[in-house]
């Protein structure tokens, strides 16, 4: 499916982090320019970071909506060139030019135009040089030095200047979706909180509900989720109803009032030590926030002694949640899930899309 190049609608093609992922190290290798664009909050710019962390790269992150044309064209200055003065842009040193060292350890560089649709016309035309002809004033960027772009979209709302047509062609586009899967397959590998899991598993569309015109300060998406979960690490065992301006100050207030909410079920769940003592028969409340919760309760805490009793426990819970449940522990182990005792047979009876 083609994709459209008029920002001033939505690009028709979304792709997930992970697969955006790959499409900018294709392009890395096909020598194009990719950029990445989404509404706020999706994780753009973490995902050139991940790239140069596992490749070896330096990041240099040059946010455009505050340059000026002459931090990408050069300073003027005036050279002696056989006793005749003449003025030459002199480079930023931030850029890589073909004359200077790969760093130590290193294997190059991505050079990341972050808020590139941010940036005022004047900007963005400085950048076409960069971006197509690899060079800063009359400068070769290093051949190890790649280009990548990220924005925000031009119908959030969001301080967004349209992307003129002679940088668009300039560079591949790709606009990131929100998938709850890829957030908890991350989260979960990174000290996601059992209760956030739970929730959005429950509420799988507030991971990210954006809306440009809304009014509260802030909003939830993968981002402002993971403050709260900062928040409720170094809370401890404070009750959630105390974190609550924390908590609206970092989703808003509707998500955080759903969010609270379905924390006071942790209250009526069964006790882990009844659930393994009684896999098939333990006592709990038949909503379905209490069969989420417990679903997420038991999928955090498997391991290898008590794994019998807990894949008993999820398909005591129910087919949906023994899903939702073979899915987190997939997302927590990896590809350690098959030393899970019982597995393969948990597996078989609720299939294999998500061993990883």
């Amino acid at each position: 499916m083609p994709i459209s190049l008029s920002l001033s609608k939505e690009i028709t093609m979304q792709i997930t982090l992970k697969r955006a992922a790959q499409a900018v190290k294709r392009s890395f290798r096909a020598g194009v320019v990719p950029v990445l664009h989404s509404s706020p909050g999706i994780g753009k710019s973490s995902i050139i970071h991940q790239i140069a962390e596992q490749a070896g790269f330096d990041v240099i992150d040059v946010r455009l909506a505050q340059c000026d044309p002459t931090d990408l064209s050069g300073y003027p200055a005036f050279l002696d060139k056989n006793g005749v003065q003449k003025a030459q842009y002199i480079p930023m040193d931030i850029f890589p030019l073909a004359t200077d060292k790969v760093p130590e350890g290193k294997h190059g560089w991505i050079l990341f135009f972050d808020e590139i649709t941010s940036a005022p016309p004047a900007v963005q035309s400085a950048a076409y040089k960069i971006i197509l002809d690899r060079m800063v004033g009359h400068h070769k960027l290093h051949p190890k030095c790649f280009i990548a772009g990220a924005g925000n979209l031009l119908t959030d709302n969001a301080v967004v200047e349209e992307m003129s047509t002679a940088l668009q062609s300039r560079m591949v586009h790709f606009e990131i979706k929100s998938d709850l899967e890829e957030f908890l397959t991350w989260g979960l590998k990174n000290n996601l909180d059992e209760r956030i899991a739970g929730f959005l598993n429950y509420q799988p569309h507030l991971l990210h509900k954006f809306d440009p015109h809304h009014n509260d300060n802030t909003f939830p998406c993968p981002r402002t989720w993971m403050f709260v979960n900062s928040l409720l690490n170094i809370a401890g065992d404070v009750d959630e109803s105390e974190l609550r301006p924390e908590i609206v100050g970092s989703i808003g207030e509707g998500a955080a009032t759903d969010f609270i909410t379905y924390c006071k079920v942790y209250a009526k769940l069964p006790r882990f030590e009844d659930i393994l003592a009684n896999p098939s028969g333990f006592k709990m409340d038949s909503s379905p926030a209490i069969k989420y919760a417990t679903t997420m309760m038991v999928a955090y805490r498997i391991d290898k002694d008590n794994a019998t009793a807990c894949l008993e426990a999820l398909n005591y819970i129910g087919a949906e949640f023994a899903f939702v449940g073979m899915r987190t522990i997939c997302s927590i182990l990896g590809n350690d899930v098959m030393k899970i005792p019982g597995m393969s047979a948990f597996f078989a009876k609720y299939g294999t899309e998500y061993l990883l």
